[in-house]
């Protein structure tokens, strides 16, 4: 057998560039930009790869040292601890260099080369010829009785290889680096097979010590099985060669792999990868040099969260890949397994934090006594949030202020709370107000009154009261943060939190972003200390919906909105239940309260009979009916039930129980001459 000539290494790697370029990866980029060296944690480029006239060889220098440059040998016997004193070390290096670029140098003598058989069904394929290109003839032939037999001990089917376009090869006649013709011949115990790409071959035998050789202009970045890969997908495994993508493929997996183990893959192409794919796994060979490959790659990549795969085999010849795994009897249940348990490890914490939140039949959780409710319904409970609405003027503060004097007297039964129950802080925990919209000055007299309210001569120590008005935006919720968690420490708990005026915690409440995630923070606060958070916020100038995105994504998260509006036919205020997560809403009766002069605040005047609501409701819907029916006399159904929902602020179930109500109080009718179509009843009414 004849051994590799460092010349014709040189040769064939452009006097040893490609080398350089191959081990250094996305580092070296090929020119003359400096780079770190791989040999220390470098903090500046350094070093970098020239050519050396005298030698007529690419060399590496590092100006961070005072070693002499040296060449693609001297430099990758560095790299991998090679003793290039020893003979033996010396030619160890150069075979790796070949198989590792797949150069293809060690040849058999003639001797050894056995004659090619003619055969009649062979095809010959002629490569183009490039001056960059090694050239030759491959004849195919028909696949063997053997090496389907061969295939078939990996699960690798005939359609297998024809979807990855695997041909077997009868010979290969080709010209050696020293100008040399050769053949190769394939027989039954020396097959030869090849994985055909456009512009290139890679010949497989896989019995041959020389197991590669590339025929044709191979790409840079060699990826075998890519074009057989869907657009998007959950899991692509890169494995250590060809035939363990087929191994996979076979087994109903995605999976492809670089021209070999100790390939530098770029991070950009990972990253292609990542955005097409949900997991990218390596499984290389589970011996000492795959586990290390798999190991750099996944370090080097550490943002792109690449799982690592190690097969339990013994990393022994014929089983250390996931070709040998399936031929010892390993099933595709088996590798999914595997992979669980990696993921497993990944999402550890995960997994944790969710059997917290995990549904137990057997281990219900404790019922919380509702804080706030309306004769028998439940407005809101402890880890929930609601929000209390109604236009300037409407009467919502003074509303808050009578639930926060329900918290500050455990004695009820004295005082006028407005119709609301709230339940007793018998454990003294915290009350804490925030305001974002009035002064000082305003608030001070507003808890004034809440203390007359409330009947009590001094606030309760755990009663805390904040006018934010002085803060920045950004600065009032870290504030709101901060101080409850100190207060929940301090008094052994929170009973409620009251932010009159949440729009203030925000830029904008047209800002869909900021409004998601204010709400969300407030619902884990209520969460996190068990507490009842009430948010106060202003509805649109129209009366009919809560202002902007963060009005509908609270409408969304909150346990219950109550409605606080000015009754327009008396001078007095209604609060009424517009969504309930505990309770029906309209089983809910509405609130009534009014200013009296003689005790100088609001009083619960009784609850509003459901006749007066539904006559102020009906006016409502004829209100609207005769402004949408000015220019259309003929209205769809359909069309007339996304008017309600848009104007109103409904769901479609909730548009149809208005149009029947229209209907049922001759305000609209069904027009006879179209189906599905209505027409205005009386428009001087």
């Amino acid at each position: 057998m004849n051994s590799i000539d460092i010349n014709d290494l040189l040769s064939e790697t452009n006097r040893g560039l490609d080398v350089f370029k191959h081990y250094l990866g996305a580092s070296f980029d090929g020119g003359r930009k400096p780079f770190k060296s791989p040999f220390y944690d470098d903090s500046k480029p350094s070093c970098n790869i020239y050519l050396d006239k005298n030698s007529n060889r690419y060399k590496f220098k590092d100006f961070g040292e005072n070693e002499r440059p040296v060449d693609c040998i001297g430099f990758i016997g560095r790299l991998r601890s090679f003793d290039l004193n020893s003979k033996i070390s010396f030619l160890s290096l150069l075979q790796l260099i070949n198989n590792d670029l797949a150069l293809g140098l060690e040849r058999k003598t003639d001797s050894e080369i056995p004659q090619q058989q003619k055969q009649s069904a062979n095809i010959e394929a002629k490569l183009k010829f490039d001056d960059n290109q090694k050239i030759g003839n491959i004849n195919y032939q028909n696949f063997r009785n053997q090496e389907i037999d061969y295939w078939c001990k990996y699960g690798i089917n005939i359609e297998i290889l024809r979807k990855y376009n695997v041909k077997s090869v009868a010979s290969f006649n080709g010209i050696s680096s020293s100008k040399k013709n050769y053949t190769i011949n394939s027989n039954s115990s020396q097959p030869i097979f090849a994985y055909c790409f456009n512009d290139y071959t890679k010949l497989y035998r896989p019995f041959s010590k020389l197991r590669f050789l590339f025929i044709g202009k191979k790409e840079t970045d060699y990826i075998f099985g890519l074009e057989q890969l869907p657009l998007k997908d959950d899991l692509l495994f890169i494995t250590g060669g060809e035939k363990d993508v087929l191994s996979l493929s076979a087994n109903g997996f995605n999976a492809i792999c670089f021209n070999s183990e100790t390939a530098n893959i770029k991070t950009e192409i990972l990253y292609e990868f990542s955005k097409r794919f949900n997991h990218i796994a390596m499984l290389y060979d589970c011996d000492k040099t795959g586990i290390k490959s798999m190991d750099s790659i996944v370090n080097q990549n550490k943002q792109l969260g690449l799982l690592k795969l190690l097969l339990p085999l013994s990393g022994e010849k014929n089983e250390k890949d996931i070709s040998d795994f399936f031929n010892l009897g390993n099933s595709k249940g088996d590798l999914l397994q595997l992979f669980v348990n990696e993921l497993n490890k990944t999402y550890i914490n995960t997994i944790n934090t969710l059997k917290t939140c995990e549904v137990n039949l057997n281990n219900p959780p404790k019922i919380q006594p509702s804080i706030l409710s309306i004769n028998e319904s439940s407005i809101g409970s402890p880890g929930n949030i609601i929000g209390i609405t109604g236009t300037e003027g409407s009467g919502k503060s003074n509303f808050v202020a009578a639930i926060i004097s329900g918290c500050l007297n455990p004695m009820k039964d004295d005082i006028d709370t407005l119709g609301v129950i709230i339940n007793d802080n018998a454990n003294s925990q915290a009350v804490v107000m925030f305001d974002t919209e009035q002064s000082i000055v305003q608030l001070h007299k507003n808890i004034d009154s809440v203390k007359r309210r409330a009947a009590i001569n001094d606030l309760p120590e755990w009663f805390k009261a904040y006018s934010l008005v002085a803060l920045n935006r950004k600065e009032r919720f870290k504030t709101i943060i901060e101080s409850v968690d100190k207060f929940y420490y301090e008094f052994n708990g929170i009973h409620l939190i009251v932010i009159d005026g949440i729009a203030d915690l925000i830029s904008s409440v047209n800002d869909e972003e900021q409004s998601v995630e204010l709400i969300n923070k407030l619902f884990q606060m209520a969460h996190q200390y068990n507490t009842l958070i009430i948010c106060v916020l202003h509805m649109n100038p129209s009366g009919i919906k809560l202002r902007g995105h963060l009005g509908s994504e609270l409408q969304r998260k909150a346990s219950g909105i109550l409605s606080v509006e000015k009754h327009k036919d008396q001078d007095n205020s209604i609060v009424k239940a517009i969504k309930l997560r505990e309770a029906n809403p309209l089983t809910v009766p509405i609130i009534q309260f009014a200013w009296q002069d003689s005790i100088q605040q609001h009083e619960f005047i009784g609850f509003m009979e459901k006749g007066d609501f539904q006559s102020k409701k009906i006016s409502k819907l004829k209100s609207f009916a005769q402004h949408k029916f000015a220019n259309n006399s003929i209205i769809q159904s359909s069309e007339l039930g996304d008017y309600l929902m848009e104007h109103f602020d409904i769901k479609e179930r909730m548009a149809r129980n208005y149009i029947k109500l229209m209907r049922d109080n001759l305000i609209i009718r069904k027009e006879s001459s179209m189906q599905n179509a209505y027409i205005l009843v009386n428009t001087a009414n």
